[in-house]
């Protein structure tokens, strides 16, 4: 049932999604939005922080890649990682 779908679910199959700026800087995207470097660089993003367990980095060589390994299940405990998270936003 499309309305039962997850948040992770939803954004993974908007792949074809562009980023959206959230705040002053910081944008929100699926996996393809992550994958443009041309859109990336013109909005002059330099961080990437990747909210998958092995999601690999794209661009290496251009931005700076931090992860939250975050697991779609009910038991998983999100709190643990907006610690680090914040951390790698703030750099």
């Amino acid at each position: 049932d499309e309305t039962q779908q997850s948040f992770f679910e939803s954004l993974y199959h908007a792949l074809d999604a562009d980023a959206n700026e959230i705040t002053d800087g910081i944008f929100l995207g699926a996996a393809k939005a992550a994958s443009d470097k041309a859109a990336m660089k013109k909005r002059k993003i330099s961080h990437v922080l990747i909210a998958h367990p092995t999601m690999p980095e794209k661009h290496p060589q251009t931005f700076k890649y931090g992860r939250a390994p975050l697991v779609d299940i009910p038991s998983f405990n999100l709190l643990e990682q907006i610690p680090d998270a914040l951390a790698f936003l703030r750099e």
